[in-house]
């Protein structure tokens, strides 16, 4: 984790090893006091246990923080995976704007910018039974992005694509837009080549480390 960050595996394998270590102390316990069938439900109680600490942890959000945490402790930042995470990392990735570096934030806002539009299409298009909290405090943060994200372009055929760096995805700003440097528009309404040459490898090697 210190070399390359917390991921999803990462994460689910610290929470099974306490786990295990625990289910293995209890075991130990009823072999030495002979009482070795009730292992069956130690063991149903400890999958439970396993499946409801990730749920608590909410661990997107957690990946979020550990890996931005560990940014600014002079490490690297894989921002391609840290987008490609569900809509839990939503408000991590946008308290980040408020920390990141230039070239970070420049990658940074146009993907949350393909996700606003994103949340916004199911917003207005998804009934009742589609709502979620994790949707709703996604909206709600980007919300507070609207002077940032509002001078992107994001075209019908940005929406539900990839949208990391390097996807070819990316939206432009508008010429007016003050935020952020502008660069020449591509044709259509994504970066399209330009946001191809945005090479995850100058956001950190770690971008390319195997999970």
């Amino acid at each position: 984790e210190e070399a390359y960050g917390f991921t999803r595996l990462r994460t689910y394998t610290h929470v099974a090893i306490v786990w295990l270590g625990m289910l293995s102390a209890a075991l130990l316990v009823l072999l030495f006091t002979r009482r070795l069938r009730q292992s069956a439900c130690l063991i149903v109680f400890g999958g439970m246990g396993f499946a409801l600490t990730l749920n608590g942890m909410d661990v997107d959000a957690f990946i979020v923080r550990r890996n931005v945490a560990r940014m600014e402790r002079g490490g690297e930042l894989d921002l391609p995976y840290l987008l490609s995470l569900s809509d839990d990392a939503v408000p991590g990735l946008v308290d980040l704007t408020d920390r990141a570096s230039d070239l970070t934030r420049s990658n940074l806002l146009p993907a949350l910018a393909c996700r606003r539009a994103a949340v916004e299409e199911w917003y207005e298009e998804a009934g009742w039974p589609s709502a979620h909290a994790s949707r709703l405090r996604a909206r709600e943060a980007l919300a507070r992005l609207e002077a940032d994200l509002s001078g992107y372009r994001v075209g019908p055929g940005t929406v539900g694509r990839p949208c990391t760096p390097g996807s070819g995805h990316l939206p432009e700003l508008t010429e007016n837009h003050p935020q952020l440097p502008r660069r020449p528009p591509a044709q259509g309404s994504c970066s399209g080549r330009e946001a191809a040459q945005l090479a995850p490898a100058a956001l950190g090697s770690a971008a390319h480390e195997p999970r």
